[in-house]
């Protein structure tokens, strides 16, 4: 047997084992060595693996911060030198100024630098970099091709560091002044320290100072000059309201009843009265009072997508016109008529019509006595003023996003729900006098009748000799007056009972001749004959929501969270800051 003393001992023992089996087994035993080191090896780097910590994935998400860490070297590009004198400028910078700043590097091959700074941003935001309320911290994130020797870098800071420290073009500067040469010729850790020197340059007491004094302006302007503010403004509205848009009270009782309007309070003034502004529902009341004169008449036709509704106008001969805004309304319409007739198509030409007319009824009521002054002047004043607050709150929102500025969103907050409250409530602000709210009293109590009567009568004709309005004589009289109460539901009931029941002994029943038909001799109204059936005679279902289209088709042209060892701040967002390399 052959045998050197420096041969390991399990090939010695191995040839020994030959021996006493009587036969030569070196190169046996030199075989089943090199096996047995070849199964000692790879238990051994299993073992290691096993033991080995896990890669980290490349975020985000990104994995916890550890408390009192600034330097995160997951890509291993940096020599420990590097690490450490990052970590002494950045522990300096939040010494001196309380910013944060956090480095950190990973592996993540073809990255764009959009898509660095959506990595950079996050991870500022989720780890919280920088105090809160202060929003002042920095991230400088290394996206690493694989080999570490190129990648891309951003330079992302949080609002408050933004505003007090660095700018996006001032950061931009650093990386391309003082990084990216360095980058370039393979200097990753000189690069990271150079740049880590211009931001520490910076970083001084004053810029500090500068954002704790915008701090707390910010939270002086959205804790205390913003509910002020929304307080004064809601409550001098108020107290204007009070003083001057609230109407006087009157108790509404069959005490204040008049046996007949008193002179100037038409049908539509009456409306007025009772909607406290000139609207669709005054025009129409209008229309209808110049109807029921016999002076003008409607041509309804029914299609597909509603009725249209023409307007027929009468000659002027032995008309006496009862109310000024009225009368030239009259004379507006039969400027404006071709050949007697204003088609539905064309009642866009009676926009200045209708502004003059809602001017001249506003007039009535307010040189009557009845409004303070017209109700669409202080309508129209007060709804300017919620405009202006409204357009100022949109302002202070926009200075919020682009400083940012949170006490700025909430003195723009304020600005807009006061301007809100004021918009709605300028509808409110017209105020009738003590005559006018006792008229407005004693219009809703013959309302309340009126309402019963029609609810129990047949016909127009029962409603008119009823006595439920003493002044009231005729149909006509009865439907005007209807309408002008806010009765034009009703109002349609009965007409369109009175056309299904049937004829009266007498020979027929009362429907508004001027809707449907021509004027004929000037009558403004008539009976249907026994003998006319019901479909002869007009529909009335939805009579005057077709009526009240006239006023809106002639203004139709007017619309054509914080990880360990940062302070829970974040804000980080804009764009990219940095660059590949």
């Amino acid at each position: 047997m052959r045998g050197r003393l420096s041969d390991p001992p399990e090939l010695r023992a191995c040839r020994l084992a030959g021996v006493f089996a009587g036969s030569e087994t070196e190169d046996g035993c030199e075989v089943h060595l090199r096996a047995h080191s070849v199964t000692v090896l790879l238990a051994a780097v299993g073992l290691l693996l096993l033991l080995a910590p896990p890669m980290a994935a490349a975020g985000p998400p990104f994995p916890e911060p550890v408390a009192g860490q600034v330097v995160y070297d997951v890509a291993g590009i940096f020599d420990s030198p590097t690490v450490a004198t990052a970590t002494r400028i950045i522990t300096g910078i939040e010494a001196r100024t309380g910013a944060e700043v956090v480095v950190y590097t990973q592996i993540k091959p073809g990255v764009s630098d959009t898509e660095a700074a959506a990595d950079a941003q996050t991870l500022g935001n989720e780890w919280g970099v920088g105090r809160a309320g202060f929003d002042d911290g920095l991230v400088i994130l290394f996206d690493m091709e694989t080999g570490g020797a190129h990648g891309a870098v951003q330079l992302q800071a949080g609002s408050g560091y933004k505003a007090a420290y660095l700018s996006d073009a001032e950061r931009q500067a650093i990386f391309d002044d003082a990084m990216l040469p360095l980058l370039r010729d393979g200097r990753i850790g000189a690069a990271l320290l150079a740049g880590l020197r211009a931001i520490d340059a910076n970083a001084t007491p004053a810029h500090a100072q500068g954002l704790q004094a915008a701090r707390t302006a910010n939270a002086v302007i959205g804790l205390v000059l913003a509910p002020a503010l929304l307080v004064l403004l809601v409550g001098v509205f108020g107290w204007r309201w009070y003083r001057v848009g609230r109407d006087p009270v009157y108790l509404d009782d069959a005490s204040i009843h008049m046996p007949a309007p008193p002179p100037g309070l038409t049908p539509a003034v009456a409306a007025l009265l009772i909607d406290d502004r000139s609207s669709t529902h005054t025009f129409t009341t209008a229309l209808v009072d110049l109807a029921a004169q016999g002076t003008i008449s409607f041509d309804p036709d029914k299609g597909l997508l509603g009725t249209k509704v023409s307007i027929v106008v009468g000659d002027a001969a032995g008309e006496t016109i009862v109310g000024t805004a009225e009368a030239g309304l009259l004379r507006s319409l039969r400027r404006e008529s071709v050949n007697g007739r204003i088609e539905h198509d064309d009642l866009h030409v009676l926009e200045k019509t209708v502004e003059a007319f809602d001017k001249a009824l506003e007039r009535t009521g307010t040189t009557s006595g009845w409004f303070r002054e017209p109700p669409k002047i202080s309508v129209v004043r007060w709804s300017r003023i919620g405009v202006a607050e409204v357009v100022g709150g949109l302002v202070a929102f926009w200075a919020a996003a682009m400083l940012p500025a949170s006490g700025l969103t909430l003195l723009g907050a304020a600005l807009l729900a006061a301007g809100i409250v004021t918009l709605i409530l300028s509808r409110h602000m017209s105020a009738r006098t003590h005559e006018g709210a006792r008229l407005f009293a004693w219009l809703s109590a013959y309302r309340r009748s009126l309402q019963k009567t029609m609810a129990a009568a047949a016909s127009m004709s029962e409603v008119a000799a009823s006595g439920a309005l003493p002044w009231i004589t005729t149909p006509d009289e009865a439907t005007v007056w209807g309408v002008a109460l806010g009765l034009h539901h009703e109002v349609e009931a009965i007409l369109q009972r009175s056309t299904e029941a049937p004829a009266a002994p007498t020979g027929g029943v009362w429907f508004p001749a001027w809707y449907g038909a021509r004027l004929v001799g000037g009558s403004p109204s008539g009976r249907a004959p026994s003998l006319f059936s019901a479909s002869a005679i007009p529909d009335f279902g939805g009579m005057f929501a077709a009526l009240g289209s006239v006023r809106g088709s002639a203004l139709a042209t007017r619309s054509s969270g914080g990880g360990g060892g940062f302070g829970g701040g974040g804000g980080f967002g804009g764009g990219s800051v940095g660059g590949h390399f």
